[in-house]
């Protein structure tokens, strides 16, 4: 695995910059290479909230941090690890882990590489649903870039029985992304899934939400119109 790979990418000095972070598992800090945000030009977005940006730098690319002490790979908004949880990192993963450098430019290899390793890590600490589905969703979005359909929609399902996991254990008035847009997730993933009966289900969730926010039942009301005519189209 390529470590540092900056004369394969342009003006790299323009966008890329480097951030000192503190390792949530062995407290040690450590550069990664972040993107300036203030640089990107969005080309598009797609329904599932996936940005398209112009030129050859993806910031998802660089949202994993990858401790290169010991290992640990974790998105910026992780919450602080308990020393329970340290543990069980320790004697299921960690010590058994074979320590990769990602601190520099990454192409999609590398980025792909650190999203599976945060994922491992989520997913061992089984309490953390949202954080596991965050990173599905956007493995699935790193394989769309690829043009690998077959990998996207494994993700995609993962993604979908994460937030099915978030829906039946978070608590739902407290939840960060707000209950609309988990019901907007759930509808439009299972779309893409071709599960309509469950789209249908869910926008109809976020439909009956009183204090839903405006701008997720306007996006959710022009998707349920896109997906309606696809039922169509195939006579459901």
């Amino acid at each position: 695995m390529l470590l540092y790979k900056k004369k394969e990418v342009k003006n790299l000095d323009n966008i890329l910059y480097e951030k000192q972070v503190t390792c949530l598992y062995c407290n040690l800090p450590f550069k990664t290479t972040k993107v300036k945000q203030s640089k990107l030009i969005v080309k598009h977005k797609d329904h599932d909230f996936c940005t398209h940006y112009e030129g050859e730098i993806n910031p998802y690319f660089y949202d994993v941090n990858v401790c290169p002490h010991c290992g640990y790979a974790f998105l910026g908004n992780t919450p602080e690890l308990r020393n329970s949880e340290k543990e069980i990192l320790r004697k299921n993963y960690i010590e058994r882990l074979n320590k990769i450098n990602l601190c520099g430019p990454r192409n999609m290899e590398d980025a792909i590489t650190s999203y599976k390793l945060a994922l491992i890590f989520s997913t061992l600490l089984e309490e953390q649903y949202l954080m596991t589905a965050s990173l599905c969703l956007r493995l699935s979005w790193l394989y769309r870039f690829q043009n690998n359909p077959q990998e996207e929609e494994r993700f995609l399902a993962n993604a979908l029985n994460a937030y099915l996991s978030v829906y039946e254990f978070e608590d739902l008035n407290h939840l960060a992304m707000g209950k609309a847009t988990l019901f907007y997730l759930l509808a439009e993933l299972n779309g893409r899934l071709k599960k309509y009966e469950e789209t249908r289900k869910w926008f109809s969730r976020l439909f009956a939400e009183k204090n839903a926010e405006p701008r997720v039942v306007k996006m959710a009301r022009e998707r349920w119109y896109d997906y309606k005519e696809q039922i169509k189209e195939i006579g459901i």
